[in-house]
C-alpha cells in the first residue's frame, strides 16, 4: 500500500519552469511584433511566427536572442521553406539579412556560453538594446 502511494507521488510533483519558458512566449510576441509581416513573403495573410536561425535543440542559449529569430508565416516556416528545406533556407538568410546582422548573430553563436546564467532582468535589457 505505501509504495503505490509513493508511486503516485513521484509522478504527480510538478516540475518548476525555466526562465527561458517562461520568457519564450512573450519573446515571441515581441519578434512578431518586430517583424509584422513574413519575412520570406511579405504579407502572406497566414499566422505569423517567430522562427529561430539556429535551432533551440542545438543552441539553447540563443533562444531568446533576438538576432537568432525571424518572423515566418506558418506556410514558409513549417510548410514550404524554412523546415521543409534549409538548404535554402540558408542562402536566402545571407542574401536577405545584412552582413553586420549575420555578423553579430555568428559571433554570439561562437561565444553562446557566455549567455549561461542570464537572469530575466539581464534578458529584458538585451531585448531592449535591440528595439523589442
Amino acid at each position: 500500500m505505501k509504495r503505490s502511494l509513493l508511486r503516485r507521488t513521484r509522478f504527480t510533483r510538478k516540475r518548476s519552469k525555466s526562465l527561458r519558458m517562461i520568457l519564450l512566449p512573450e519573446f515571441k510576441r515581441r519578434i512578431r511584433e518586430r517583424d509584422k509581416t513574413c519575412r520570406k513573403g511579405g504579407d502572406c495573410g497566414g499566422h505569423l511566427e517567430a522562427s529561430h536561425v539556429y535551432p533551440v535543440g542545438s543552441w539553447p542559449l540563443l533562444a531568446l536572442y533576438p538576432l537568432n529569430c525571424i518572423g515566418l508565416c506558418a506556410r514558409h516556416h513549417r510548410y514550404t521553406f524554412w523546415h521543409k528545406s534549409p538548404l535554402e533556407a540558408m542562402p536566402w538568410f545571407r542574401a536577405t539579412y545584412p552582413q553586420a546582422w549575420q555578423d553579430r548573430l555568428e559571433a554570439m553563436r561562437v561565444q553562446h556560453l557566455g549567455r549561461k546564467g542570464m537572469t530575466e532582468a539581464d534578458l529584458r535589457a538585451e531585448w531592449a538594446v535591440f528595439g523589442i
